[in-house]
């Protein structure tokens, strides 16, 4: 990341934990009292849809709103016993090749831990990287990859968007090709299918 990309991160966590320490208890609470959850479920679903809003931060009109809307529908599936899995991550160069759902595994990967204030300031390099690609993405096509790599379909994030489900598609087929041109970008290089995981290390001197 670039010295101006770094200023840019830090502003980005700092004014995000002023959010993130009024509105997570309020999360918490809600999903305990107004949907009946025991706490330790209203924690996971409080931490998943702050997830959400953080990946999302600096181009939310409304971050309180979305943020309880997200907290709502993540509710509801804790009682219907739904269980989201992260989408499956699909290497950049096979993009093309997979579903329309499909989103980029580092993107996924990036995604994938729970928001809380320590993993905010202690984030790898790459976590960084990508949140700043994100962070230069239209807000509806960063929505769009966020909730798609949280497991949400083309008519729930239509819904989360308030948007048709048609063009939601096209919201994530754009953000997925946007986002792929900005990883390349940055020097990230595709990984294929059978590659192994790399390790901090090795992402870094990619």
């Amino acid at each position: 990341m670039t010295p101006q990309e770094r200023s840019g991160s830090l502003t980005r966590q700092n004014s995000f934990m002023r959010f993130y320490n009024e509105w997570f208890p309020r999360g918490v609470g809600f999903a305990m009292r107004g949907l009946n959850l025991n706490r330790e479920d209203a924690l996971e679903v409080a931490s998943d849809a702050m997830k959400a809003v953080y990946a999302a931060w600096g181009g939310l009109e409304t971050p309180e709103a979305f943020y309880k809307h997200v907290v709502r529908m993540r509710g509801i599936d804790k009682l219907r016993g739904v269980r989201r899995r992260e989408r499956v991550e699909v290497a950049l160069s096979e993009m093309e090749l997979n579903d329309d759902e499909a989103v980029p595994r580092e993107v996924v990967a990036a995604l994938g831990s729970h928001v809380t204030p320590e993993s905010i300031y202690l984030q790898t390099e790459g976590t960084e990287l990508i949140l700043a690609i994100l962070a230069k993405l239209p807000t509806h096509y960063r929505l769009s990859l966020v909730l798609a790599a949280q497991g949400y379909d083309t008519t729930e994030r239509a819904e989360i968007k308030e948007v048709s489900a048609d063009l939601e598609r096209t919201h994530l087929m754009r953000a997925r090709q946007r986002c792929v041109e900005l990883l390349i970008a940055h020097g990230v290089r595709p990984r294929r299918k059978n590659d192994k995981p790399r390790t901090e290390k090795e992402g870094e001197t990619q």
